[in-house]
């Protein structure tokens, strides 16, 4: 198109029609080979989370807050689906009685009257999954261990990252009224609450209440619990998260925790378990 234009109005000058076209197209060549090429993108695969999978064996983690219900619960757990029950301090314990070279690391620590260091912990926590046989065959439930970001970081990387985050809610209101209401009979031993377990009347003026069960200590617990609870679900695809209403009777909470759970073992989504409860 442009040579036809240039011949229409210089038509006498064949030559410098001809050297301007040539210069035209050695430009438009030029520019070409050096106008960098479009890349291609590969097509990205849908992320298909953990979660979303049939669990088997199945793993598990739970979070809650203090005075939550998470021990209730677990122990519901474990009865129903046949999971080990995991929580560090235990397996830090079985370690040291068991005299293994991890064990004999951390109890170094221990008896120093220092922090066991998250490197200890973590070899702790792969080593003990790994090598125990029930939990491969049967599964696990993470109980508090994972409270950190780096923690759950290393769980990932580690290949051991559970199917199902579970994280009771429960009100700092509702907390602090379980926990400051907690009593103990310095005689029989028993525990009571003023509230949801009251002591016959002729014993109540013996009770007594921990030290740590008092509301500022409690709310203090919670700030902590609060401000590590998001860095420790962060690192999890959100299909794998789901919020459970804690508040209700034992056997109530018990009723959603075991739909939520029955859901993934059957592969059902996350998302789809929390849109059928209503989150």
């Amino acid at each position: 198109m442009a040579e036809a234009f240039v011949r229409k109005y210089l038509p006498k000058n064949e030559h410098i029609v001809m050297a301007w076209i040539g210069g035209v197209t050695g430009l438009t060549a030029v520019y070409k080979l050096s106008r960098p090429k479009k890349q291609v993108e590969p097509k990205k695969q849908p992320f298909e989370a953990p979660g979303n999978n049939h669990g088997t064996p199945l793993r598990l983690a739970i979070y809650a807050p203090p005075a939550g219900g998470k021990g209730t619960q677990c122990a519901n757990i474990t009865d129903k689906y046949g999971v080990v029950q995991f929580s560090t301090g235990d397996a830090l314990r079985a370690q040291v009685k068991a005299g293994t070279e991890i064990g004999k690391k951390a109890k170094g620590f221990m008896d120093a009257g220092q922090l066991v260091p998250n490197d200890v912990i973590e070899e702790v926590i792969k080593s003990t999954i790994e090598e125990d046989p029930s939990m491969k065959a049967k599964g696990y439930i993470l109980d508090g261990v994972c409270r950190t970001q780096e923690t759950s970081e290393f769980v990932v990387k580690a290949g051991i990252m559970p199917h199902l985050n579970i994280v009771l809610d429960v009100p700092e209101s509702e907390v602090v009224k379980r926990i400051s209401g907690r009593r103990i009979d310095p005689v029989s031993k028993r525990s009571y609450h003023m509230t949801f377990a009251p002591p016959p009347p002729e014993i109540a003026d013996r009770l007594i209440q921990r030290s740590d069960d008092n509301e500022v200590v409690v709310v203090e617990r919670l700030k902590a619990y609060e401000a590590n609870k998001a860095g420790a679900l962060a690192p999890y695809p959100s299909d794998t998260v789901v919020h459970v209403d804690g508040l209700g009777k034992p056997e109530e909470v018990w009723a959603r925790v075991d739909a939520v759970i029955s859901g993934t073992k059957a592969g059902v989504t996350g998302a789809r378990t929390r849109a059928a409860l209503g989150f």
